[in-house]
């Protein structure tokens, strides 16, 4: 689940916020999975306001076992990326 919360001076529109995930030493690329019947329907939809936040379900398809992550969320092409780090336990 990737939660946007920021402090943006005007409504930012989401539709074009771009996730991507990359996992293990060597940085792979993981693969998009939608399966909209359990609410992974791909991204953001509308708009925030300032002050204001949204949610949305992400899927990716990464292998068993520890592995390193780094998300990289980009809020659309006038935005520069932020990436967090974390891992599957």
């Amino acid at each position: 689940m990737v939660h946007l919360r920021g402090r943006p001076k005007k409504t930012a529109d989401l539709a074009l916020t771009t996730v991507k995930l990359a996992h293990g030493a060597n940085g792979d690329q993981a693969d998009d999975v939608f399966d909209s019947e359990n609410g992974l329907d791909g991204g953001f939809d509308g708009s925030v306001t300032p002050g204001h936040a949204r949610t949305a379900k992400l899927g990716f398809a990464v292998p068993k076992g520890r592995q390193a992550l780094d998300i990289e969320v980009q809020p659309g092409f006038e935005y520069e990326s932020v990436h967090f780090e974390g891992s599957v336990k």
